[in-house]
Formats: C-alpha cells, sequence, structure tokens
C-alpha cells in the first residue's frame, strides 16, 4: 500500500504563485462523510515520515546538468525556471487520518481527489494532476507476527550491499540514495507518534486502532527519484505513468536484498535441512568447511566469521550460500534460547502473515 509520497507540478499559473508565496502554514479542517479532519500545511520540509503534515513550496529555481566549457566536463548548477511546486505528504493519512489500515494502492484516482481538494482548499486551480513528476514513493506492507520484540533479535544478521543499517529494539533501518527501508513494530510506533495526536478527536476510535496495531510489523521500502526514473526506462514518472507492479517490483527486489535471498530461490532455513543439502550435494570435506561458515555466521554474525578466516575465503563462502538459496539470516540456529515460529518468515508480497 502507498504512504509518503513526494511529486514535482507542472508550472503554476501566476495567481496561484502569488497566493502559495505569501502563506507559509494555515489550518484547515475538511469533513469526508463525517470524518473530521484537521491537516496542517506548511512550506517546510517534513521532519520524517510519521509527519501529519502536508508540504507545499513554491520553487523558482532547478537542476540541470550541462557540459562546461570553462571546467571542461559535464556539471549540475540551478537556473531560474517558470515558478512550480513541490509537494510531500502521507497519502494514506491524508484520507485515513492514520496509515495503520485501510490502505489503497491506486494513485491515480487518489492523487485526482488530493488536487480537487487543493483547488477548494485554496480557492485556485492547481495543475493538471496527472502531469505531475512522483519524486518519492513510500510502498509499505503490514504483517501480523506474535512477539515482535523477539523477532526482532532473529534480524541481527540482515546485511544490505555497501549500506549501514541501523537498529532499534524493535526496528530496522537501511538508509541509502536510491532506497531506503525500514522494518519496524507499528504498535511502538504508533503509540510515539499517532497516539497523543488522535486521542482527543471524537472521530478516531483508539481503542480499535490500538487493537489493530498490536503485534503489527511494517515494512516500508522509499523509493526515491532516481530509483523511480530508473524503473520508468530512464525517464521521469508521471502520474498518468504510474505501474503498480513496477513499484511491488522493487519493493520485493529491496525486502529480498536485505535478507540476503536471490529471487526465486529455495531458502534453506533450518538447521538439518542446511544439512542434507551440503552433505548430499558436496563431498564431505567441502560440505563439512561451508557448514561451518553456515553455523558461525548464524551463531556469531559476519564480523566474527569475517574475522576467523579469509576475506577470499568469506566472501566466496557467501556467494555460495546466497547463490544456492541459503539464508542465515533468519536461521534456527540462535544464541537466544527461546523458540519464536517466525524465525523464517521474510516480509515479502506472498507472505501467509501479510494483512494489508
Amino acid at each position: 500500500m502507498l504512504d509518503t509520497i513526494r511529486l514535482q507540478s507542472p508550472a503554476i499559473s501566476e495567481k496561484l504563485y502569488t497566493l502559495l508565496k505569501s502563506q507559509s502554514m494555515e489550518k484547515i479542517c475538511i469533513d469526508n462523510k463525517n470524518e473530521i479532519e484537521v491537516y496542517s500545511f506548511t512550506s517546510n520540509d517534513l521532519t520524517g515520515s510519521f509527519d501529519n503534515r502536508i508540504m507545499i513550496q513554491v520553487r523558482e529555481d532547478a537542476l540541470k546538468r550541462f557540459f562546461s566549457l570553462d571546467k571542461g566536463k559535464y556539471v549540475t548548477e540551478n537556473f531560474p525556471c517558470d515558478p512550480y511546486l513541490v509537494v510531500e505528504f502521507s497519502i494514506h493519512k491524508f484520507f485515513s487520518g492514520h496509515n495503520i489500515d485501510n490502505g489503497f494502492n491506486n494513485l491515480i484516482s487518489r492523487f485526482h481527489k488530493v488536487i480537487h481538494f487543493f483547488n477548494k482548499t485554496f480557492g485556485e486551480r492547481f495543475p493538471n494532476f496527472l502531469e505531475w513528476q512522483i519524486l518519492r514513493l513510500d510502498y509499505a506492507e503490514t504483517f501480523k507476527i506474535d512477539d515482535i520484540v523477539n523477532y526482532f533479535k532473529y534480524l541481527n544478521n540482515c546485511q544490505y550491499p555497501r549500506r549501514k543499517i541501523m537498529r532499534y529494539n524493535t526496528a530496522i533501518f537501511v538508509p541509502g540514495t536510491t532506497t531506503s527501508i525500514r522494518i519496524y513494530s507499528k504498535e511502538h510506533e504508533f503509540q510515539v507518534h499517532d497516539l497523543k495526536k488522535l486521542k482527543n478527536k471524537s472521530d478516531t476510535d483508539i481503542l480499535d486502532l490500538l487493537r489493530k496495531s498490536k503485534n503489527m510489523l511494517r515494512c516500508e521500502v522509499q523509493i526515491n527519484k532516481r530509483k523511480i526514473t530508473s524503473l520508468n526506462g530512464g525517464k521521469p514518472m508521471l502520474i498518468k505513468n504510474y505501474n503498480l507492479k513496477v513499484i511491488q517490483s522493487c519493493y520485493e527486489a529491496e525486502v529480498l536484498k536485505l535478507f540476503q535471498i536471490k529471487e526465486h530461490n529455495r531458502r534453506y532455513n533450518d538447521v538439518k535441512e542446511v544439512n542434507q543439502y551440503l552433505y548430499n550435494n558436496y563431498d564431505r570435506n567441502l560440505a563439512s568447511t561451508y557448514f561451518a561458515t553456515y553455523t558461525s555466521l548464524c551463531a556469531f554474525g559476519k564480523d566474527v566469521t569475517k574475522a576467523n578466516m579469509s576475506e577470499s575465503t568469506y566472501y566466496r563462502h557467501l556467494k555460495f550460500f546466497k547463490d544456492s538459496g541459503i539464508s542465515f539470516t533468519n536461521s534456527d540456529i540462535k544464541i537466544i534460547s527461546d523458540e519464536n515460529v517466525y524465525k523464517d518468515f521474510v516480509p515479502t508480497l506472498d507472505s501467509v502473515f501479510k494483512c494489508s
């Protein structure tokens, strides 16, 4: 389902430019079938994906790449241009007031309604909704799993090539320039960021939202402009070019990369299955070597394992495991003693635990 989006408009009219240039923030209310919401508009950057505000910025310059005769190479600089808008907000929260459930993927029809709302609110016509360029799009799925805090202990070995992973008790965050990945407990995130904002709203059943968020894991892939352009064949992706299957394929590929699984490969997680696969397909000495590396990765992680063998052998073994569909990320070999039936769970689109 869709969440935060960042869009760039075509050139705007002089009337709309004058109106928005004179405003920095205002609060308004709408009654959408008796569901009253208060939206806060701002011209400042949002503070995070949890920010409930709608950012509308007027821009009067744009980056252009050209060959500089002075420098003898291609450079990118800002140049003045006709005024346009950059808008960023959670389209899920815009319609639902929260992003726990009632998600949707039909961006074209939903953004059409958003532009109609903007036109009515500001009293001026915004550019044609189909011609807006998508600069960022967050795609998320939610899953129901028990004992989420314990589940995150099984993600200690998750690694993304050439990226640093930020790990917390109930969340992991993988920042990047083309994409970013967030996996977190929706219950904990909701209590920290949304509970205070919604608890005094008469039209919102807070207890029902808390109940729904319990044991809910949210996996979110933020897809940025460069990646979106790549997914669209090297051309800017406009609202009219939005393709859900392409976005979902990107989500799936990023998640599998984080869990170190090759697409369409069988996943061996159980230690007995791994042992049987190795000794059935390779000679005893090689199978024993691979199995020793596998158990070390599962029990102690990458850093300790890498320190105890040559670098070339370490990376050769990692490639072997990836090519063979052997995942040590959620293996049943673990330091903690309690059992977790979700040790093999990977937040993919076809997961039996998906609830979004």
